[in-house]
């Protein structure tokens, strides 16, 4: 059975704080990491991050600003003008999907984000789920 830990985004003003959407896990329930947001309105998003809280210190794994897209390899993609800001779902307790927003919707394809398990990282899913 997969339990989510999801948070309903306020349907306020737009806030300078991040705040936690949900947690990824395993399968199994180990704890991957966190996923958080920072609310434009309703389900759309200036800014996405996966963290990993350690006893010591906190790991940034995945970043969608609003400069663009960041892994721990470096950046990737920029996401150009008319950016409004950034869809999100969980799909699984280790996958979500995300898409960018201009001016007057989606403008991309979601991309899924999964825990490659073997690799020990989250990755691109390039095949669907």
């Amino acid at each position: 059975m997969l339990i989510f830990h999801v948070a309903v985004a306020q349907k306020s003003r737009s806030s300078n704080k991040f705040k936690v959407i949900c947690q990824l896990k395993t399968s199994h329930g180990k704890y991957l990491g966190t996923v958080l947001c920072k609310t434009i309105r309703d389900s759309l998003y200036s800014d996405i991050m996966i963290i990993r809280k350690n006893r010591n210190s906190i790991d940034t794994l995945y970043k969608l600003l609003k400069q663009g897209l960041y892994r721990r390899e470096g950046w990737g993609e920029s996401v150009g003008q008319y950016y409004s800001g950034y869809g999100f779902e969980l799909l699984k307790s280790d996958r979500f999907t995300w898409w960018m927003w201009k001016e007057n919707g989606p403008s991309s394809d979601g991309q899924i984000i999964f825990w490659n398990d073997a690799k020990r990282i989250f990755e691109v899913d390039n095949e669907g789920y």
